[in-house]
């Protein structure tokens, strides 16, 4: 059997080769195309409104919750410490883009920081999420721009300086957008999922034509989907796929660029990003911090990349996933003590879910093969330095002025 034939009879069984019977599988019909709004609060007035009907796990005690950590959000800074200037609008203004699968929430603490810091920030919801995985078999990624171009356009109307940062999908849409609005003074970058990582990426369009899915999970998660899509994998290669040629075509970015990975993230391809900062990123006024269980391995003459170690063994942590990236320690979702946990690499009634999902000794990191080999292994879902990454941000924003 010939690779190829073997990735695909893989797929096939992982999925099942056919689209699930349950409602949350199928497109809610509200939630694949982006309708523009004439203001901001419309616009989070009528996501509010597309979640709730297009959402399966709502019930009387947690509706309010769910559809409030789903929804786009504005945050304004303290007007006695920031005011606004004599033109009625804010000094700075950032447009936060959430990741594939993902929803505004993993934006939250990133938002709160920069609103501490005297920023307007408004963080949008990408077509396709916030309701049901089924929204995403039928999303494109131009309504995922299309959205984050109504972002800029209403934020840089309140805004002097504008900003803009994203987590996975979302940096690889800043990116993207920087070409297109001069007016965006910095990026702000977590996990940027400028490829895929796979050897088999350039096969992810032909995956399609086998199954509708690559993962079918229970989606507990109520401000992220665990079941994955082909679709939506598409879109996100069809994405990186355009930025390819755009960077062949000489894309370089003068602007300055804040931004962080895990060396261990087995989403996204973190050499390709570390190799993209170093020789497209050209403002001396950048910063890149590379989390690494291995920092030797990734010191550099570059002395805007810093590398940090994510290998804590008095905390049980093995390395940082890139689901950890956006999130502190002391999240109450996604947190050291949250309420939420990762084990959707084992199986449903098997005894290494079980020991995931129950022991809290057992190491925590990214579900690499590597580190599955060592034992039952948690994935980790926060960033242990999260609040030493937000000093950093501090200090690359200071160095702006």
């Amino acid at each position: 059997m010939t690779k190829l034939a073997y990735l695909f009879l893989v797929l096939v069984i992982l999925a099942g080769g056919c689209t699930p019977n349950h409602p949350r599988f199928q497109p809610s019909g509200r939630n694949t195309t982006f309708q523009s709004q004439d203001s901001f609060q419309d616009y989070i007035e009528k996501s509010e409104k597309i979640i709730a009907q297009g959402r399966f796990d709502l019930n009387d005690d947690n509706r309010d919750k769910i559809i409030a950590a789903n929804s786009p959000f504005e945050l304004l800074p303290d007007e006695h410490l920031f005011p606004r200037r004599e033109d009625g609008r804010f000094e700075k203004g950032a447009l936060l883009i959430h990741g594939l699968a993902d929803s505004p929430y993993a934006m939250r603490p990133l938002a709160r920081h920069l609103q501490s810091q005297g920023f307007m920030v408004r963080a949008i919801l990408l077509p396709g999420h916030g309701t049901c995985p089924g929204d995403l078999t039928e999303v494109n990624y131009r309504e995922w721009l299309k959205a984050a171009e109504y972002g800029i356009n209403s934020l840089k109307k309140n805004v002097n300086r504008l900003f803009v940062g994203g987590y996975s999908t979302g940096a690889a849409l800043s990116i993207y957008l920087a070409q297109q609005h001069t007016d965006i003074e910095g990026l702000l970058l977590l996990a940027p999922s400028l490829a895929i990582k796979t050897n088999w990426a350039h096969l992810i369009p032909y995956i399609k034509y086998l199954t509708d899915w690559l993962l079918i999970c229970d989606d507990a998660d109520s401000t992220r989907y665990e079941s994955f899509s082909v679709n939506s994998v598409v879109q996100v290669y069809n994405l990186t796929q355009e930025l390819d040629e755009l960077i062949e075509n000489g894309l370089k970015l003068s602007i300055p660029v804040f931004a962080a990975v895990s060396s261990e993230d087995i989403v996204i391809d973190p050499l390709e990003f570390i190799d993209f900062f170093k020789n497209k990123i050209v403002s001396k006024k950048s910063v890149l911090l590379v989390y690494s269980s291995s920092p030797d391995d990734f010191m550099t003459n570059d002395p805007r990349i810093l590398v940090k170690n994510s290998h804590l063994p008095q905390e049980k942590i093995h390395d940082f996933s890139h689901l950890s990236m956006t999130m502190p320690p002391d999240d109450p979702h996604y947190g050291k003590d949250g309420d939420y946990i990762n084990c959707l690499h084992y199986r449903n009634q098997s005894e290494e879910k079980k020991i995931c999902l129950e022991d809290n000794t057992i190491e925590q990191g990214e579900i690499s093969s590597k580190n599955k080999k060592q034992g039952v292994m948690r994935r980790l879902t926060y960033h242990p330095g999260f609040y030493e990454m937000m000093n950093d941000l501090d200090l690359f924003l200071d160095g702006l002025h």
